[in-house]
This record gives C-alpha cells, sequence and structure tokens, in this order.
C-alpha cells in the first residue's frame, strides 16, 4: 500500500444510479460480459470512480425495489449513456421464483 501511496478511502462518483429489481424473487443468474460492458460505459477503467457496485449476488432473495447493482460515473452524460444500455438488456440479472 505504501508504494502506492498508502491507504486511503476510495472517491465517490459524482453521479450514481441503482438499477432495481422489478419484482420478488431469487437471483438465478448474472450475465457478467453485460455487467462489465454497464461498466465501461460509465467510463470504467479509465475513470477512476467510475464502475458497479453489485448488490444481489447469485442466489440472494431480492423484493421488488431492492437495488440489484448501482452504476458510478464521473459526469451524467456517462452515467444516461450506461443506464440506457443497462435498462435495454433485461437479462443481466434474472430472477426467478424461490422456493
Amino acid at each position: 500500500c505504501e508504494a502506492q501511496g498508502g491507504m486511503r478511502e476510495p472517491g465517490r462518483a459524482p453521479s450514481r444510479h441503482g438499477v432495481l429489481a422489478a419484482r420478488d424473487g431469487i437471483v438465478t443468474s448474472i450475465q457478467n460480459r453485460k455487467l462489465a460492458k454497464v461498466a465501461k460505459l460509465a467510463g470504467a477503467p479509465g475513470a477512476a470512480l467510475a464502475g458497479v457496485d453489485f448488490h444481489a449476488p447469485l442466489g440472494s432473495r431480492v423484493r421488488r425495489g431492492d437495488a440489484l447493482f448501482t452504476i458510478h460515473a464521473e459526469t451524467q452524460g456517462e452515467l444516461s449513456y450506461s443506464l440506457a444500455y443497462a435498462t435495454a438488456q433485461k437479462d443481466i440479472v434474472q430472477i426467478g421464483d424461490g422456493p
């Protein structure tokens, strides 16, 4: 850590948006390549504060309105571009019926 400037808290992107579960259920699959594209469209890895925080691991129970993932971008334009792609991809996070 010292060679890279020491321990420090990561910054917070000024533009953020949560992608929410459309229904109750269990996370049954995650399309990692599409999720990676969401992060790239938001500016990652070039923009230090851009990327995706994933909140719903495989097998987790979610309720309608829970955040599945949050997109972080350094500009509103990048966030809009990434969010447009994310919302058009209905299968990034699949939610099925639970036991």
